[in-house]
């Protein structure tokens, strides 16, 4: 077979290979050495981190007579694995940083403090790991280990329902080993398992540490200053709203830095067939949930309307620096089918 190429195609064959060299200069800026591809701070990656953060939400209300809480069947649930960055790491029983549950040497202890959702700390305690152990917890029993005040404060309306949320952060303060070291993952669940419900996401990862407004500590890199925010200007997140069954519904999550009480979400609602709205969303506290159902435009959809699928552009007023992450929780409960689906997606960012 001959293969002819014009002279057009010839100048386009070389845009083409110095495009691909450029690509490959760009490439070779992410990749210090052959096979090995190296974290960015300030970047949501899912990597191995020196302090993990993330939200907790479980339905149910504190007992205003000082009982135990009542619980809904709404729990989050989390595992945090301890994988050290240093394969020939050794400590003796003497170098113990902490007293495991199950005996053995303690090789890291971590700071484990919840916060409600406007940043107030509602509990103090403390996890300890052996080496490539794992730690396991979950929402109602966090919010047990609380006064009834504290479990009040706690306590958010989603939807005409009541729910404890906030967020837990894991802090490294102790180790068997001079420094700390970005050695653990984390795994978090949904899980509503009564009613077939069950999703998960990955723990936010704080390369070197957390910052005051959980920011990731820069360490031997470029970094202008100390700290450095998972930022994002614009979010992109995904709604999706089956039918008008009660346990079908969305949630949009939102974890910044920072409480602000004009913060906004200034958004265009668009469907599946090019059709857009204009909304707006309040989101002043550090841990935001908002209920879907109630805030896409009406000129959208109709009220009765189903099922009802789309996306958003969101612009984020605020100024100054915080991190922000962020993430699409959706149930749907199908009329015709005895299934139960749920899912929860990373909201995109710019």
């Amino acid at each position: 077979m001959n293969i002819l190429i014009s002279r057009f195609g010839r100048k386009r064959l070389k845009v083409t290979i110095k495009g691909l060299l450029t690509v490959l200069a760009l490439l070779g800026a992410f990749f210090i050495d052959i096979g090995r591809a190296h974290a960015v701070v300030g970047v949501a990656d899912d990597v191995l981190g020196q302090d993990i953060v993330f939200p907790i939400i479980c339905e149910g209300h504190h007992d205003p007579s000082g009982g135990n809480p009542i619980f809904g069947s709404l729990n989050t649930l989390w595992a945090i694995a301890d994988h050290a960055p240093f394969t020939d790491e050794v400590c003796l029983l003497g170098d113990s940083a902490c007293t495991p549950q199950g005996g053995g040497v303690g090789v890291v202890h971590d700071s484990v403090t919840v916060f409600d959702s406007t940043s107030a700390h509602r509990l103090d305690t403390g996890e300890c790991w052996t080496k490539n152990d794992i730690i396991s917890n979950n929402c109602q029993s966090l919010i047990s280990s609380m006064s009834t005040q504290d479990q009040e404060a706690m306590e958010v309306t989603i939807g005409g329902r009541t729910y404890f949320a906030g967020y837990v952060l894991y802090s490294q303060d102790e180790t068997c080993v001079n420094g700390f070291q970005n050695r653990f993952a984390a795994w978090v669940y949904l899980n509503d398992i009564v009613k077939g419900f069950a999703a998960g996401f990955n723990g936010i990862s704080l390369e070197n540490g957390a910052g005051p407004q959980l920011e990731e500590t820069c360490k031997g890199g470029s970094c202008s200053g100390d700290v450095v925010a998972v930022e994002a200007s614009t979010v992109f997140p995904r709604y999706f709203l089956l039918n008008g069954d009660p346990d079908s519904f969305n949630w949009w999550i939102f974890l910044l830095g920072s409480n602000l009480s004009n913060r906004a979400l200034s958004c265009v609602f668009c469907d599946e067939e090019e059709h857009c709205f204009s909304g707006g969303i309040g989101i002043p506290f550090e841990l935001n949930i908002i209920n879907v159902a109630s805030i896409i435009p009406s000129a959208l959809f109709p009220p009765l309307t189903f099922p009802k699928a789309g996306f958003a552009s969101c612009d984020i007023g605020e100024t100054g620096v915080s991190s922000l992450f962020g993430w699409s929780y959706q149930r749907a409960v199908p009329v015709s089918s005895p299934a139960r689906i749920s899912v929860v997606h990373p909201i995109h960012r710019e």
